[in-house]
């Protein structure tokens, strides 16, 4: 077995700032690799869905239609599997290297103003692979705020590659930077406002990391990454499939027409058309259900300010319905409601000034 080892430069940690920025590095490879992807995808997906529109109806609308499984399914896989990949690779390298407990002490001071220990803040945002570990690995006093951070600002990777996703399709990328910039914000924003940390608390916090061997293993490496493939495969298609066979039928048989006028005075609290409705509704139960705010005909009718908010807002109203059955087991159910409740009250608060305020900028 072939071991790697880190130079001493990075053991002694002037290096360790470089390591914060490998997240936005993910997204940005990742973006490139699915830019460079999506038009060989449509082109190998088009014979297939030219085939199956010919068939009978209502089995043409499940998998062709605006939402159909077959028109959906190419962004998915496009936007959201580097993504997948990337983020559990920089958690898997982070963790075996001992990079992440070298963070967590030097973030301690800092994690500490918000009313958690470096440990509790590196934790929460390897979240950014997924929030299910993430929540899962908190216990005790400093679990309540930690695991109310990663259900409303550590967007997990399908919640990532979603939001990219629209963004593409929209053909407005710079929103992306828009979007993590007022997701940021408004998690500190969050944190402040509905969990405030006494001062006397802020000291009492202590470091308990203890930082791993910095070793790496090639194998082990290839092993995550296949498993991050395989994952993906077998947990994110049966539920998008679920996801838009329920939209296409929907939407096939008219429904969404009748409760688009239902909640269109909801809606219109946001400055968004009714169809952004059944997305949002549906990233509440997985986050990549956000996709299906990417439909061309959809997307095309709404300016930047309500493709950043309708992005906004589906991915920080609720966490999954996977998250927040971490968070009962985490926590307790009453607390887990509490946090909800806060959770759903500040995203509607935050995406009612993006939606307004964007509003006014355009009109300027």
């Amino acid at each position: 077995m072939r071991v790697l080892s880190l130079p001493a430069s990075f053991r002694r940690g002037v290096w360790l700032p470089l390591w914060l920025g490998l997240p936005l590095l993910a997204v940005w490879v990742a973006w490139l690799i699915s830019g460079q992807a999506e038009p060989l995808v449509q082109a190998l997906f088009a014979p297939i869905v030219a085939h199956c529109e010919r068939w009978a109806f209502p089995l043409n609308a499940i998998l062709t239609g605006r939402y159909g499984f077959l028109t959906m399914a190419p962004l998915l896989m496009v936007w959201t599997l580097p993504l997948v990949v990337l983020f559990g690779l920089v958690v898997d390298v982070s963790q075996r290297m001992g990079v992440a407990a070298r963070l967590a002490q030097q973030l301690h001071p800092l994690a500490v103003r918000l009313g958690v220990s470096g440990d509790a803040l590196i934790r929460a945002l390897m979240g950014l692979g997924c929030n299910v570990p993430a929540v899962a690995s908190f216990r005790g006093r400093s679990a309540r705020l930690a695991v109310a951070a990663i259900g409303f600002g550590v967007p997990c990777s399908f919640q990532l590659g979603a939001a990219l996703s629209v963004f593409s399709a929209a053909q407005r990328p710079w929103l992306a930077v828009a979007y993590f910039a007022l997701l940021a914000v408004s998690l500190v924003a969050y944190l402040r406002i509905s969990y405030p940390t006494p001062r006397s608390a802020l000291r009492s916090w202590s470091l308990h990391t203890t930082p791993a061997p910095a070793t790496l293993d090639g194998r082990y490496l290839l092993r995550a990454v296949w498993g991050n493939i395989v994952s993906f495969l077998r947990m994110a298609f049966p539920v998008f499939f679920g996801m838009t066979l329920i939209a296409a039928l929907l939407d096939a048989y008219g429904v969404l027409e009748a409760a688009g006028r239902a909640v269109a005075l909801l809606m219109a609290l946001f400055h968004l058309p009714a169809d952004a409705a059944l997305p949002i509704a549906l990233s509440a139960i997985r986050k990549d259900g956000l996709i299906l705010l990417a439909e061309p005909s959809a997307i095309a009718r709404l300016s930047d300010a309500q493709v950043l908010t309708a992005v906004y807002l589906g991915g920080v109203l609720t966490p999954c319905a996977t998250t927040i059955g971490a968070m009962v087991r985490a926590l307790s159910p009453r607390e887990t409601l509490l946090i909800l409740a806060k959770q759903v009250a500040a995203a509607c608060f935050f995406a009612c000034i993006i939606a307004w305020g964007g509003y006014l900028l355009e009109r300027l």
